[in-house]
């Protein structure tokens, strides 16, 4: 009786490591991931021409997110992760660069670095205000920049060049609560205000002078 439960056990033992293996050969030759649910509203070019990158929909993924979400047959069901892509303006070949999770989703307002090896971008962050993150092109890392409900690269040759203009929502001592534009490093520390215009805008002059090639 003891031979015949070792020998069930051995087989049972071959099998599993078995399909164990199979289970590992079929996932190390799956496919890659192509890019879906492209927007196209999103699509910017490296400073160079040569690299594009955009935003595609996660309509499957779906996360938890403190700025709202879904609802579905009365169930939160929260928002898309979304994803963004890298394409080789060239070849059309196209990676992955980042994956959204649960806090940190919703992607969209893409901006190059100057040389073309950082992306910025606005993601879900707070009920108040987005986040302004920066990814790098080469290794994937992510590195979150400041709060902010828009993102802006200084393009131009200078001593700001590669500074960012990030829109935040602040609150007066003693109540209410104001929208300026920032200048911020690629850090996330803060210069100083930028000039506006009448109606809280990023002014013409300074938009000729820093951020229009």
């Amino acid at each position: 009786m003891t031979v015949k439960v070792y020998e069930t056990t051995a087989l049972f033992t071959v099998l599993l490591i078995a399909s164990c293996q199979q289970y590992k050969a079929a996932a190390v030759s799956r496919a890659p991931e192509t890019p879906r649910h492209r927007r196209e509203a999103t699509v910017v070019r490296s400073p160079d021409g040569t690299l594009e990158a955009f935003v595609c929909g996660t309509p499957d993924d779906l996360v938890e997110s403190e700025a709202g979400g879904f609802w579905v047959d009365g169930q939160y069901a929260g928002r898309e992760a979304t994803q963004i892509w890298i394409a080789d303006v060239a070849s059309g070949q196209a990676r992955l660069l980042a994956h959204g999770g649960e806090g940190y989703c919703m992607f969209h307002e893409l901006a190059f670095s100057p040389d073309g090896r950082q992306l910025y971008f606005l993601s879900s962050h707070v009920a108040t205000s987005q986040a302004v993150n920066r990814v790098d092109l080469d290794s994937g890392q992510r590195t979150f920049i400041c709060p902010g409900n828009s993102v802006e690269v200084v393009q131009r040759a200078g001593d700001y060049c590669g500074n960012l203009i990030v829109s935040q929502h602040r609150y007066f001592i003693g109540g209410g609560s104001y929208d300026w534009h920032w200048m911020f490093t690629p850090e996330g520390e803060r210069v100083g205000p930028v000039q506006m215009d009448a109606d809280g805008e990023i002014s013409d002059w300074f938009r000729r002078q820093y951020l229009k090639m």
